[in-house]
């Protein structure tokens, strides 16, 4: 599949998402507020994706793009926030709240929370935990967020400790062998470092499994150079799947959340 094929889809799925499924999500969450927690992971988070990448990629608008990665983080996070501590002996309808808490490791749902520049959303994610926090690192499926943590908490002796996570995920996934140079590099101070593990991981689009957006950015190698901006490494990488133009630290002024009205926190 080539860019221009990509951009197609993305063109085509932007005008459904918006002119039909999410007028269409938001009667259902009228009508049915639990729906929301059913429907937030994945199936409204990759819409917002979606718009974000249209409003980088074909409107150049660079704030409108930050506020639907914030939707995305606070998507994201309110996963976390919602089932991180859900009772283990209580079922959840439709749900799984072991599997919901997941997405806060999944390297597009980190990347994007990042480029949104919102430091609250940060700040919130660079604490982030839950009750399946210890097996699920010692699984495998954190050991990404963790790492990101570890950084944003300037808690780099935990991440040199981290690293060895790596390792035995690199068993499993070449990607992780680049990752881990990545944050060697930020351990070091490294700029060198980080610039080529961030341009490997272009070239090689580990990053997605989705071959039309595998076209567009790459992940979490956006996610890492930003967050590696966010550190005071103004790592410049030539890659077009690497959107330079929001790598500088921009806050917007005002982030609105368009769901909260939704949040059941706190809730069985």
């Amino acid at each position: 599949m080539t860019k221009k094929e990509s951009l197609a889809i993305l063109d085509e799925q932007y005008s459904y998402i918006v002119n039909f499924r999410l007028p269409r999500l938001m009667g259902i969450f009228r009508e049915k507020p639990h729906e929301f927690d059913r429907l937030t992971l994945p199936i409204l988070w990759a819409d917002h994706e979606k718009i974000a990448l249209y409003r980088l990629l074909f409107e150049k608008n660079i704030p409108a793009a930050k506020q639907e990665f914030y939707n995305c983080g606070t998507l994201t996070t309110y996963g976390v926030l919602r089932f991180g501590y859900w009772p283990k002996d209580k079922k959840a309808e439709y749900i799984e709240p072991d599997v919901k808490v997941d997405y806060m490791g999944f390297v597009s749902h980190f990347s994007y929370l990042l480029l949104s520049d919102c430091e609250a959303l940060i700040q919130q994610y660079s604490t982030l935990r839950h009750q399946w926090w210890d097996e699920k690192t010692k699984d495998g499926l954190l050991v990404y967020a963790r790492a990101i943590q570890c950084i944003l908490l300037d808690d780099w002796e935990s991440l040199e400790k981290h690293l060895i996570q790596f390792d035995k995920q690199a068993k499993r996934y070449k990607s992780a062998q680049h990752s881990k140079e990545f944050f060697i590099g930020m351990l070091e101070k490294d700029i060198g470092k980080v610039k080529r593990s961030i341009e490997t991981m272009c070239e090689k689009r580990y990053s997605r499994h989705n071959p039309f957006l595998a076209n567009l950015i790459a992940l979490p190698a956006a996610g890492y150079a930003k967050l590696a901006w966010l550190k005071g490494m103004q790592v410049q990488i030539d890659s077009p799947l690497v959107p330079m133009e929001l790598m500088p630290i921009a806050p917007l002024e005002e982030y609105v959340n368009p769901y909260e009205r939704f949040w059941r926190l706190g809730e069985d």
